[in-house]
C-alpha cells in the first residue's frame, strides 16, 4: 500500500494518515481535567486554597518537557515532513516513509486506546458495562457492514468524518492543556478558543474531503465535493481564526506561556498552510501538509499518553504491566515495532484483507473510547451539598 493510497483514506492525510481522526477527544476539558484521577502534576490541577496557593503552583509551560514538547506535541519540524512529502512523493525514500509513518505511527496510536481502557483495572471498574457496549456495538456494526454488503466503503466513510472530528478535538483539546498550565488559563472556561479551533480545523478537513475522497467511498461522500465550491468562498474567513488566536496569544504573553504560544503557532500554521495549498490548488503541497497532520495527531497522541500512562495506579499495580510502564520508552517503542513487522509479513498475504478490516474496527473503538477514558467521573453529591 503507498503513502499516496492511504493518504487518500483519512482527513488528515488524503486518509490514514488520520490518526484518527479519532474520537470525541475533548482534549481541552476532557485531559485537562484528568488530573484528579491520573495523578498530573499540581500545576495542572486546580486545588482548593485561594489566590495564593494558586500563585505558588505557578506556570508549568511544558508537558513533558522542553525538547519532547517541542519534538512530538508542538512539532516543530512538520514543514519538513511536508517538503519533503511534497518534493520526493514519488521516490523510495518517500514510500519507506509512508510506511513507517502508517505503520509504525498511526496505527499503534490507534492500538494503544484498548490497553488504557481495558488493561487499567482502576479507570475500567468505573464504567465496565459502557466499554463492553462500545465494543459490542462497533463489532456489530463493521460485521453487519461486511456481510451485508459488497464492500467496506460505508465503513471507510464513516471512519473518514468521524476521524476528521477526532482530529479537531484532539488538537483543541491539547491546547487548552496547556493553558491550564498557567493560572491565567485556569481561570477560564476556554469555550471559545475550543470552538474557534474546532471550527477552523474541520473546515479545512471539510475541503481537504472536497479534492481527495478515500477510495471507495465516493458514493458515501460525494456530498463533500459537490458543497466544496460553496464552502471556499468562506476560506479567508476561516483563516481569520488561527490570525486571532495567534495573535491573542502574542499579546497576552507572559513568562511560562511559550509552550501555549508555540503549539498554537504550530498548529494553526500546518492547518493553513493546508487550506492556502488546497485553495490554489498546489497538489504536492496538498498531500506534503495532509501527511504532516497526520503525523503530528498521532505523535501528539502517543506523547499525551507517555504523559499519563506512567502515572496510572491501575498499570502499575498490575503484575505484567507494572514493570513494562517503569520502563515506558522500551515498551512504547516495542509496541510500535510490532504493528510495522506485522504489515511487513502481511502485506502480500491473503489475510490482508482480514487484518485491514479488523483495524477498522479498532479505530472506531479508538475514537468512541477517547470520548470516555479522558473525562474524569463525575463527583456524587456530598452529604452537605444534598
Amino acid at each position: 500500500m503507498s503513502a499516496q493510497t492511504t493518504a487518500a483514506r483519512e482527513p488528515g492525510t488524503t486518509q490514514e494518515l488520520g490518526v484518527n481522526i479519532e474520537g470525541t477527544l475533548d482534549r481541552a476539558e476532557q485531559l485537562a481535567q484528568a488530573g484528579a484521577d491520573t495523578s498530573l502534576s499540581n500545576e495542572v490541577v486546580r486545588k482548593p486554597g485561594g489566590p495564593e496557593k494558586e500563585k505558588e503552583r505557578g506556570t508549568k509551560p511544558w508537558l513533558l518537557s522542553g525538547p519532547l514538547d517541542l519534538l512530538f506535541v508542538v512539532n516543530i519540524a512538520w514543514p519538513v515532513v511536508a517538503l519533503f512529502t511534497a518534493l520526493f512523493a514519488q521516490s523510495a525514500a518517500n514510500q519507506a516513509f509512508g510506511f513507517l509513518l502508517v505503520y509504525f505511527v498511526i496505527m499503534p496510536h490507534r492500538w494503544i486506546t484498548l490497553p488504557l481502557v481495558f488493561a487499567d483495572r482502576e479507570k475500567f471498574s468505573q464504567r465496565p458495562a459502557a466499554y463492553l457496549a462500545v465494543l459490542a456495538g462497533v463489532v456489530l456494526l463493521c460485521s453487519s457492514i461486511k456481510l451485508g454488503m459488497q464492500s467496506l466503503a460505508l465503513l471507510v466513510a464513516i471512519d473518514y468524518v468521524w476521524n476528521a472530528w477526532h482530529f479537531a478535538a484532539q488538537h483543541g483539546g491539547i491546547f487548552r492543556i496547556y493553558c491550564v498550565a498557567t493560572p491565567e488559563g485556569r481561570a477560564t472556561s476556554g469555550r471559545m478558543e475550543k470552538y474557534l479551533l474546532r471550527a477552523f480545523f474541520l473546515f479545512t478537513l471539510l475541503r481537504l474531503t472536497g479534492m481527495f475522497l478515500p477510495d471507495g467511498s465516493e458514493g458515501w461522500l460525494a456530498w463533500a465535493t459537490a458543497v466544496g465550491p460553496y464552502v471556499a468562498m468562506l476560506d479567508f474567513v476561516a483563516l481569520a481564526i488561527p490570525l486571532f488566536l495567534i495573535g491573542r496569544e502574542v499579546v497576552r504573553y507572559q513568562p511560562g506561556h511559550l509552550g501555549r504560544l508555540l503549539y498554537v503557532t504550530s498548529i494553526c500554521g500546518l492547518y493553513a498552510t493546508l487550506l492556502l495549498a488546497i485553495r490554489y490548488d498546489a497538489r504536492a503541497l496538498i498531500v506534503g501538509c495532509a501527511a504532516a497532520t497526520t503525523l503530528v495527531h498521532s505523535s501528539e497522541y502517543l506523547a499525551i499518553v507517555s504523559w499519563y500512562a506512567p502515572k496510572r495506579g491501575g498499570f502499575k499495580q498490575s503484575k505484567v504491566l507494572g514493570p513494562m510502564i517503569r520502563s515506558w520508552g522500551v515498551t512504547l517503542v516495542a509496541f510500535m515495532s510490532i504493528f510495522a513487522i506485522s504489515a511487513y509479513f502481511l502485506r502480500n498475504s491473503e489475510y490482508l484483507p482480514l487484518w485491514l478490516w479488523i483495524n477498522i474496527n479498532v479505530s472506531l473503538l479508538h475514537y468512541a473510547y477517547d470520548g470516555m477514558i479522558w473525562k474524569r467521573p463525575k463527583k456524587k453529591p456530598t452529604a452537605a451539598a444534598a
